[in-house]
């Protein structure tokens, strides 16, 4: 029966003659690429081209540019997905799958799963792109080696990584300062995931200020009472007199800190 349906189709397109004509039985199907004629399915440019227009045909494309360096890259910005049905001698060859990272960083998630456990390579993918944080390996969420290195050099704000190192790492090492201080200082945001010893850590909350003042949103409430803290924070900034402790808003030292900053 799926012999029939295949010869039926490749005997409906056979007669497209031009791309217009090809690209529109796509546009209905994906899959309709496969019973195009070779004049289309075998054509690298219009190949390649249609990958650009955002149809996400790797699946179905010849083998031969399942291997196509260029054509994978292409297919992959916006798909990652795409990534699964690359040649496997892509999908084991790391200069190639971090020059896909720089493309779209989720492609980690799809690579051969060696890969995703190679520390030393898993950094270097983290270097290029947080996203890459996706696809680690569970495996590595124990190694602190790891998770150090992973949080000196990922930088996780402005949108870039929706799953914060500090949410990915165990449990066990959300309560190592020196780990939880490198996190925040990259993402101060992160430091919601830390153990909450943490959270009223003076030392660790204003780390996690200088990246983002909306970091004292997750500290622990005591803090905000605390004079030698407000005094350290306020020097970060001044918008923590909004939400400090109102007999602290009329100590002299405090008041002489806001004076320095209106100058």
């Amino acid at each position: 029966m799926h012999k029939i349906k295949v010869k039926n189709l490749t005997d409906k397109f056979k007669n497209v003659v031009n791309e217009k004509e090809a690209l529109d039985i796509i546009l209905r199907d994906n899959r309709n690429l496969k019973f195009l004629p070779d004049k289309f399915k075998k054509d690298r440019k219009f190949i390649l081209g249609i990958i650009k227009q955002g149809h996400h045909v790797l699946e179905y494309v010849e083998d031969t540019f399942k291997k196509d360096r260029e054509i994978v890259l292409e297919a992959i910005k916006e798909e990652p997905t795409s990534m699964v049905y690359a040649d496997d001698s892509l999908r084991e060859d790391k200069d190639f799958i971090l020059k896909a990272i720089k493309k779209n960083g989720y492609v980690l998630y799809y690579v051969d799963d060696s890969l995703k456990k190679d520390k030393m390579f898993v950094l270097e993918a983290l270097k290029i792109s947080g996203f890459a944080l996706e696809g680690v390996d569970e495996s590595l969420k124990k190694d602190r080696e790891f998770i150090l290195q992973a949080a000196k050099q990922i930088n996780t704000f402005n949108g870039q990584l929706f799953l914060t190192l500090l949410e990915f790492a165990d449990e066990s090492l959300r309560k190592d300062k020196e780990i939880v201080i490198e996190a925040v200082k990259q993402d101060g945001l992160s430091l919601q995931y830390a153990d909450d010893s943490f959270k009223k850590d003076k030392e660790v909350v204003l780390e996690a200020m200088k990246n983002t003042p909306l970091a004292l949103d997750v500290a622990h409430d005591n803090l905000i009472k605390d004079k030698t803290f407000v005094l350290e924070a306020l020097k970060i900034n001044s918008l923590i007199l909004e939400v400090i402790d109102e007999g602290l808003k009329k100590d002299p030292d405090i008041l002489a800190i806001l004076n320095k900053i209106k100058k």
